[in-house]
C-alpha cells in the first residue's frame, strides 16, 4: 500500500472528528439550573426542573419542543437528565424523558446573546429524596444541529 494511501486512512478519520461541525459546537450555550416547581402540565401536576439556557454564540441555536403550549419543554429525544453519585466521575442516564414519542414539529430558535427558561420533568429524582441527596446531576441536550451542551452539575433543592 502507499504511503499515501496509508496516510488518507489514517488521517482522514481522525481529521473529521476534529472537523469544522464539533469546533462550532463548543462554548455556543449555557445551561443553568435555576431550582425545582411544581407545574400543571399534562393534565397532572408534577415537580419540574427549571432552567435557563443561553446562546452565548454568534449563530443561532436551534431547539426543538415538545408539543405543550406552555411551559417551554424541550423536546423528550433531545434532552436527558445525568447524574452521578458525588464521589463519582462518571455520568450515567438518570430518568428517561417519555413526554414526547414523535419527532418535533415546532422548534425554537435562540438568537445571538439571547436566553430563555425551560423545564423538564424530575418526579423520578424528586419523588426519592434519599437516593437524590447522594447524587448529583446535569442536564444533556442537543440541538437541531447535532451539538450536545451540558449544564453544570446541581443538586436538587427543595420543591417550591
Amino acid at each position: 500500500m502507499s504511503k499515501l494511501a496509508l496516510l488518507m486512512l489514517v488521517l482522514f478519520p481522525a481529521l473529521y472528528a476534529l472537523g469544522a461541525d464539533n469546533l462550532r459546537c463548543e462554548g455556543q450555550v449555557a445551561i443553568e439550573y435555576k431550582g425545582i416547581q411544581r407545574l400543571s402540565v399534562w393534565g397532572r401536576d408534577n415537580p419540574f426542573g427549571s432552567f435557563v439556557i443561553s446562546n452565548k454564540s454568534s449563530s443561532q441555536v436551534r431547539l426543538p419542543l415538545d408539543n405543550t403550549l406552555l411551559p417551554t419543554i424541550i423536546h423528550g429525544q433531545y434532552i436527558e437528565l445525568q447524574s452521578r453519585h458525588i464521589s463519582d466521575v462518571t455520568w450515567e442516564m438518570d430518568a428517561v424523558v417519555l413526554e414526547e414519542f414523535f419527532p418535533p414539529q415546532k422548534w425554537m430558535t435562540l438568537g445571538s446573546g439571547s436566553g430563555v427558561a425551560f423545564f423538564l420533568d424530575m418526579i423520578g429524582p424528586v419523588s426519592d429524596p434519599g437516593r437524590s441527596e447522594s447524587r448529583e446531576y446535569r442536564v444533556s441536550l442537543k440541538d437541531m444541529a447535532g451539538c450536545h451542551y451540558f449544564s453544570e452539575p446541581f443538586r436538587l433543592a427543595e420543591v417550591e
